[in-house]
């Protein structure tokens, strides 16, 4: 679903997280390695599954203050997509 509406929506980048808030932890969800790139540069978490497409954030659990904010940091300091020509990323970070 994520990956489809990535494309649907012409986006480059797509996360979803998952927040609980009981146990203050958080898990991110990759659909792509672009997503794995950019995730593994912000967050430093391990990534696990049998695919390789869940990251554990450990407890941060504040989208607006503690994943938006390091995102768009490390996108803002210059981070660089790994070579992919289907991605169309302008290398800016807006939220």
């Amino acid at each position: 679903e994520m990956v489809a509406c990535k494309k649907e929506k012409g986006l480059s980048f797509i996360f979803l997280a998952i927040v609980n808030i009981v146990k203050l932890k958080s898990s991110l969800l990759l659909c792509g390695a672009g997503e794995k790139a950019l995730a593994t540069e912000a967050f430093g978490g391990e990534i696990m599954g049998i695919d390789g497409t869940l990251m554990d954030l450990g407890n941060r659990v504040s989208r607006k203050k503690e994943f938006i904010p390091v995102i768009t940091r490390v996108i803002n300091d210059g981070w660089k997509r790994p070579d992919n020509p289907r991605c169309k990323f302008s290398g800016r970070f807006h939220p």
